[in-house]
């Protein structure tokens, strides 16, 4: 079954607070919600389309999955997966 790309961002979402990340800030024009880990400032974006500009004021990304296109959970998984990986790898405590 394929996940039209809001549905993946839900599912993201939902996976990323399970595992203990905190809603930093949602967009208030586009569903792109922000995400981070107690005690590191940098975000990790889940979103349906690309970064156009980062709005001023906003800490950095250092991780970040985008679905622009229906995908299956496995594909959404292994997006989160990495995103996860470049925000611990990018972001400092």
């Amino acid at each position: 079954m394929k996940l039209a790309p809001d549905e993946a961002c839900k599912q993201a979402g939902q996976l990323l607070q399970s595992i203990g990340f905190l809603k930093h800030s949602a967009s208030k024009t586009t569903e792109s919600i922000y995400f981070h880990w107690p005690g590191r400032k940098e975000t990790l974006r889940i979103s349906s389309h690309r970064l156009s500009n980062r709005a001023t004021g906003q800490p950095p990304i250092a991780g970040r999955a985008t679905f622009s296109q229906p995908l299956d959970v496995t594909s959404m998984r292994r997006a989160v997966a990495h995103a996860i990986g470049m925000y611990f790898m990018k972001s400092k405590e």
